[in-house]
């Protein structure tokens, strides 16, 4: 279940050189091993880092990570993509961010910043 499970979503291995990283690994926090596993059949739409990010889960829209901004070994990007967590498939929103940029950050309707 979605709720004991910790994702991690692309990065960066070398900020000196842009390791920039697509890969997405999950770990189960109920398991008492907590062990990582790095999804082989799903990545990131790019290879990117200091995004931003925000999940959703509820009736209406379902059990997502909605990704925003970012960078990529070619610059600023201002794409905004959602992972179906139940579906375990990205797609490309025709919305964009209002600029290209790292950072960006989310206030939830309880006031929570992400």
């Amino acid at each position: 279940e979605s709720k004991n499970q910790l994702l991690i979503l692309g990065g960066n291995s070398s900020m000196m050189f842009g390791g920039y990283l697509k890969d997405i690994w999950l770990c189960n926090v109920a398991d008492k091993e907590m062990k990582w596993e790095k999804l082989k059949d799903l990545t990131m739409p790019h290879k990117m880092f200091y995004f931003g990010y925000v999940r959703l889960s509820d009736e209406r829209y379902g059990n997502k990570v909605i990704t925003f901004g970012g960078k990529t070994s070619s610059g600023l990007i201002n794409e905004i993509w959602i992972l179906d967590l139940d579906e375990w498939t990205w797609t490309k929103s025709t919305q964009k961010t209002p600029k290209k940029g790292m950072f960006y950050a989310v206030k939830t309707q309880y006031n929570d910043v992400h």
